[in-house]
């Protein structure tokens, strides 16, 4: 009896252990990727302009040259 008992208890002390070990690696990967993200948000701040309702107008033309080759 008494042996169930301490079984039982053992049982759900590891299970509250595992239950914080796990709570423990997800905030941890949690405050790695929110660092992460924050770096490299930082990092490219500046070289991405904000083109937020410009249109880009321009004109092109058709060379219809038999000796010019496009490189590959």
């Amino acid at each position: 009896m008494i042996q169930r008992v301490l079984s039982a208890l053992l049982g759900v002390l590891f299970l509250i252990a595992v239950f914080v070990f796990a709570s423990f690696l997800v905030a941890l990967a949690l405050t790695a990727g929110l660092l992460a993200w924050g770096w490299l948000w930082w990092r490219s701040r500046g070289r991405v302009p904000a083109r937020r309702g410009q249109v880009i107008e321009g004109e092109y033309r058709e060379v219809r040259d038999q000796n010019y080759h496009p490189r590959p």
